[in-house]
């Protein structure tokens, strides 16, 4: 349970991050997937290092 919640907050903070990131990008750049790909790794993150490390694995 604890790897499923540190994945999902770090997908839900990278998601956020990403999107006020993407506000100080020059305009004419694309921000295409920007937020869904931080969100996927932000999913990663927390499921692979983060909850191993509070499950203690």
């Amino acid at each position: 349970m604890a790897k499923l919640f540190a994945a999902i907050l770090f997908a839900v903070l990278g998601y956020f991050v990403a999107d006020l990131v993407g506000g100080h990008l020059p305009p004419e750049k694309p921000q295409g997937m920007l937020r869904e790909i931080t969100a996927f790794f932000g999913l990663l993150v927390g499921w692979m290092f983060l909850g191993r490390r509070i499950v203690g694995e």
